[in-house]
């Protein structure tokens, strides 16, 4: 019966250690925080989609009904399963992650600050466009979340990826439990202040929102390792 406690506290003292060790890594952490950040923005933009979609013309929204904001989404969900299996895996071979993931965080950043726009247009014009832009932003964060769990993968030992991957995920849950709270006072807010004379609130979510995925533009020194997003 010692022996087992014994053993056991000498595996709880090398686990506590391995995970000290894990939060020193500054590559896994670099990619950690990129994730975090993305998750929030990724779950903000998910939430404050369907609310604005189907928001009333009077608040600079789509007036889309619920079944014509689940054909959009529908439409993206099928673009992002033939984008992963088809397309990416090339653009990954040929062009490696940084570069990807990095154009698609711009890219996100630029898609959706024409989101406001959208509201002056009408029929089939705003609806071929919207759901163009919305395939591109899915797949733009397919991109970025693929990215960012193989930085994390490729940043530890393959005996500390279990770990590594557990404090991931944990902090990411933590990122996402608070965006749809976040999202929700903040598209509270821009439909309350819609003609604000400091930039009104039909642009204020948005442009709050694609600012969430600045940081995912960053170049961070990942120590020499392969995947290192400099260059």
């Amino acid at each position: 019966m010692m022996t087992k406690w014994k053993l056991l506290r000498k595996w709880r003292r090398k686990l506590m250690a391995s995970t000290k060790n894990l939060l020193k890594n500054w590559q896994l952490m670099s990619a950690i925080t990129l994730y975090c950040v993305f998750s929030l923005h990724d779950t903000a933009y998910l939430e404050i989609f369907s609310l604005w979609a189907v928001s009333s013309r009077k608040y600079r929204g789509l007036s889309f009904t619920s079944q014509e904001v689940g054909t959009v989404l529908a439409i993206s969900g099928f673009g992002v399963l033939v984008y992963q299996l088809l397309i990416y895996p090339f653009l990954a071979k040929y062009a490696g992650l940084v570069k990807p993931f990095r154009s698609a965080a711009v890219l996100s950043i630029l898609l959706l600050a024409t989101y406001p726009f959208m509201a002056n247009l009408y029929g089939v014009e705003l609806k071929v466009l919207i759901n163009i832009a919305s395939l591109l932003k899915n797949m733009f964060a397919a991109t970025i979340t693929i990215a960012c769990n193989i930085l994390q993968n490729t940043a530890v030992a393959q005996e500390q990826r279990g770990v590594a991957n557990g404090i991931s995920v944990t902090l990411m849950s933590i990122f996402k439990a608070v965006a749809p709270a976040a999202a929700g006072i903040m598209f509270s807010w821009a439909q309350k202040n819609i003609t604000g004379l400091f930039i009104p609130g039909k642009h204020i979510a948005h442009i709050t929102h694609a600012n969430c995925t600045c940081p995912d533009s960053f170049a961070f020194d990942l120590n020499g390792n392969k995947y290192s997003l400099h260059p």
